[in-house]
């Protein structure tokens, strides 16, 4: 009996088929709450996933390189993201949003209301609109329950700051401190001293596991009051190589490792990693 050929383009289908499944079951939610601090230069960008794959995106940087950053942390086929959180709208951690909410699709979003201008803005608001995402104005007190045992408490703004106009945006930016069963990581945005003595003054329960270092290291920043309220066993940077600003600044390295904080550097490190299973954490480098 003559054996039948298999047409090329069915061997294709097959391994093509084979590839897929292979990535997707690599790629799968693995059980775990993962974070990402993406190197996306001067700037605050931050993907967040839980452990069912629900995803979280804090701030898109200065600029479109955002979209590739979550392009090597995001399965290619995966075009949702949950909840975009954008703590204020400044260039460096706004910039790169209106081309995430292009290419994603995007079903809430999460901001101060703060007054803005910007070609930027306008066009993040625009879009918002355009596509019908639900919008949420954040302010004190919020919780945000993404399921698995993750929520997300909002501490900052303290009282609501939608339609003002401020000539500082920094100290309106929307703080959360993200808790996973024992751990917690708290995500500061830009504040400065100012805000951060309120935080500590207001006996919030700022005290976590990890810390996103405010204003990317600024000396206005990460004041030895704070950092003794929160006590983090480490910290992260989120800073461009050589920037012009000199972040992260000197001052804070040495009241990081006065107080035995370790810290990782998006500068020197790239995109890092941390990875959340109950009580255990590791952290890894992507570049």
């Amino acid at each position: 009996m003559q054996s039948k050929k298999i047409h090329p383009w069915i061997l294709v289908a097959m391994a093509a088929s084979a590839i897929f499944t292979f990535y997707a079951q690599a790629q799968a939610p693995d059980g775990k709450v993962h974070v990402w601090f993406l190197d996306v230069g001067q700037g605050d960008a931050i993907f967040i996933e839980t452990p069912s794959g629900q995803q979280i995106l804090v701030d898109g940087g200065p600029d479109n390189s955002v979209v590739q950053e979550l392009g090597k942390v995001m399965p290619f086929w995966d075009k949702t993201i949950d909840l975009v959180v954008m703590t204020h709208p400044d260039a460096d951690h706004l910039n790169g949003l209106p081309e995430v909410l292009k290419r994603y699709e995007v079903e809430s979003v999460l901001e101060t209301g703060v007054e803005c201008s910007t070609s930027q803005c306008e066009s993040w608001r625009g879009l918002i609109k355009e596509k019908g995402i639900e919008k949420y104005i954040a302010k004190f007190g919020q919780t945000i329950d993404m399921g698995d045992g993750v929520q997300l408490f909002v501490f900052n703004p303290i009282e609501s700051k939608e339609g003002e106009s401020v000539s500082k945006k920094n100290n309106t930016s929307v703080v959360i401190k993200v808790v996973y069963g024992e751990q917690s990581l708290l995500l500061t945005g830009d504040i400065e001293g100012r805000v951060e003595s309120k935080l500590v003054l207001a006996g919030l329960d700022i005290n976590s596991d990890f810390l996103k270092i405010a204003h990317h290291g600024s000396k206005t920043s990460s004041t030895r009051e704070f950092l003794d309220a929160v006590s983090p066993a480490i910290a992260f940077i989120s800073a461009g190589t050589k920037n012009r600003y000199g972040h992260p600044t000197q001052e804070v390295l040495n009241r990081l490792e006065n107080d035995d904080i370790k810290y990782y550097r998006t500068d020197l490190s790239g995109t890092i990693e941390l990875t959340l299973d109950n009580n255990n954490y590791s952290i890894n480098f992507i570049k």
